[in-house]
């Protein structure tokens, strides 16, 4: 037995000294391919691709070398941005709020948005009135005069005071003085001259997938906000509102 044993163990040092060689050796030619190809397709692949197919392969430079790429939808964006932003303008709903006093109770459900006339508190006539700012929406100068195009549920109130602050925080008295329900725009005049101006587009040039930029004053509070997205689809009515009603665009 001991002599199988003893006959056997050279066989097996064979077997694994020839399994480590063939490794080493797979390892090496392994590396000197890649090394290979890669030097191939950067001095003369990517060379004849970019010549015969007319191509140019962002990031690569023609030594090989990763070229430093510039994000060019971004820096449009900046472009925009800037160049409008002085033209987006921000509107300020305000009025004469009085003090309510009643003696009834509150309705408790009011919470929940009912609004029960029967159940709601007495005005008091003679209460003081204090102007507060009630809402807020966004226009754009389209003339240098002071016409702003706006939309008519911004300006729908006719009760209410309207204030224009343009991007440098210059507050101007506003007036309504057109609208159109059914397009939901409007447009209203503030005294000025020499302002910066947005020319109208062409909505008839517009398709879907194309890259839009919104800049306007959010939630009534943050103004000239930007955002961005897509045109997600044309010629569609949408009917939007309140409790008070719905309007469709």
């Amino acid at each position: 037995m001991e002599d199988k044993q003893l006959n056997k163990s050279p066989k097996t040092k064979i077997i694994l000294t020839t399994a480590t060689i063939a490794l080493v050796v797979g390892i090496i030619f392994g590396s000197l391919a890649g090394a290979i190809t890669g030097v191939l397709s950067t001095d003369y692949l990517l060379p004849w691709f970019e010549q015969t197919f007319n191509l140019s392969l962002p990031g690569i430079s023609q030594n090989g070398v990763p070229s430093r790429i510039q994000v060019v939808e971004e820096s449009a964006t900046v472009d925009v941005v800037q160049e409008a932003s002085p033209a987006v303008v921000s509107i300020v709903i305000t009025k004469e709020l009085s003090t309510y006093y009643s003696s009834a109770p509150s309705f408790p459900f009011d919470f929940f948005g009912f609004d029960w006339p029967f159940f709601q508190p007495e005005e008091d006539e003679d209460a003081p009135t204090v102007k507060q700012e009630v809402g807020g929406g966004t226009g754009f100068i389209i003339s240098d005069d002071g016409l702003i195009l706006t939309n008519k549920h911004v300006v729908a109130d006719e009760d209410a005071e309207y204030t224009v602050v343009l991007n440098d925080g210059t507050q101007y008295e506003a007036e309504v003085v057109g609208q159109d329900p059914f397009l939901d725009l409007a447009v209203v005049k503030i005294e000025a001259s020499d302002l910066p101006i947005l020319e109208l587009g062409d909505s008839d040039n517009i398709q879907i997938g194309q890259t839009v930029i919104a800049i306007g004053n959010a939630l009534s509070e943050y103004r000239n906000t930007v955002t961005k997205g897509v045109i997600s689809g044309i010629n569609r009515r949408i009917v939007a509102g309140d409790r008070s009603g719905g309007s469709e665009v």
